[in-house]
């Protein structure tokens, strides 16, 4: 509310500024699932791109919005786009990037060669620059290879996900990674050392 407050009080001096403030209400809204007000304040933030120039990360939002819409080809374009500039930075856990919200898109919308690629870049630089980003990345690499039919793979991820979130005191991120931990042990049956698997 604060930063969609001040985005209207710069709407007359700063355009490109108010759009930045929009972006940054809006992905957090998204990646939590809440299309309102999420949806409304991309769209508002695309509108000022449209009316003034580039607003970082305007692009980004909105097509994050039409894939949680479910209106997938509109938002091809500007994945694409967000994809092609997260491949090439030097700097894929910057917080501006939103890495992770589109490496979620691209599974939504089938395209998991492309999301695995976005996630092997974020935990390799987890890894070595910022472990504390690990288990949340490591909850969506889960959550791809759930989708890739990959569970051994999957259940992987989301045991050391949970393992380091609560080493980390991560209560967000130890919730989200046992919780698809659970999915998978419920999907696969151990006996002893053989896993029998079930359909998903």
């Amino acid at each position: 509310d604060i930063l969609v407050d001040e985005s209207t009080r710069l709407e007359r001096t700063d355009r490109r500024r108010a759009g930045r403030f929009l972006v940054d209400a809006a992905m957090p809204s998204l990646w939590s699932l809440e299309l309102d007000p999420g949806v409304p304040d991309a769209r508002q933030a695309y509108a000022l791109e449209q009316a003034t120039g580039p607003v970082e990360g305007a692009g980004d939002a909105v097509a994050l919005a039409m894939v949680l819409m479910g209106h997938y080809e509109e938002a091809w374009p500007g994945l694409d786009r967000w994809q092609q500039r997260v491949q090439t930075t030097s700097a894929p856990l910057d917080e501006h990037h939103w890495a992770l919200p589109l490496a979620r898109a691209l599974i939504w919308t089938g395209r998991t060669t492309a999301a695995r690629s976005v996630l092997e870049r974020l935990a390799q630089a987890a890894r070595t620059q910022k472990p504390s980003e690990l288990p949340l990345i490591l909850e969506v690499v889960a959550a791809l290879e759930w989708r890739a039919g990959r569970w051994d793979y999957g259940h992987a991820a989301a045991a050391e996900g949970a393992e380091l979130a609560a080493q980390m005191d991560q209560s967000l991120a130890l919730t989200r990674c046992l919780a698809i931990r659970a999915r998978f042990d419920a999907a696969m049956i151990r006996v002893g050392n053989e896993i029998a698997t079930t359909a998903p």
